[in-house]
């Protein structure tokens, strides 16, 4: 599932972000110079890892009814669907202008008829 959603980079990140946390703890304790950064970089990728959980967010596509489908094969499925309406409503449209074409409206002053 978090293959299929493009979650895979979020959750590598905080794996990351977790490995450089556990790095900052253990070099805290030993009172390592640079335990600071790595506790800067953990920060990075746990913020980097909170935005590309978002990722499936933003590219959410939104329904006739304000709904949104996260899951991508159905998404995939709805373009597909509303495509179709919107190809049905533009041949139905032609039709429709093809048929106030085809038939001339009745106009009894040149028909004769009274």
């Amino acid at each position: 599932m978090i293959k299929v959603m493009k979650l895979q980079k979020a959750v590598y990140a905080i794996i990351l972000g977790v490995i450089a946390l556990v790095v900052y703890i253990i070099m805290a304790t030993t009172d390592q110079l640079g335990s600071r950064y790595a506790l800067e970089v953990s920060g990075v990728f746990f913020m980097a890892a909170a935005i590309l959980f978002l990722y499936p967010l933003w590219t959410a596509k939104e329904d006739e009814l304000g709904r949104v489908e996260l899951d991508p094969e159905k998404q995939e499925e709805m373009d597909i669907a509303q495509e179709i309406k919107e190809e049905q409503k533009e041949i139905k449209e032609e039709l429709e202008k093809e048929e106030l074409e085809i038939v001339p409206e009745a106009n009894p002053a040149t028909t004769g008829i009274k």
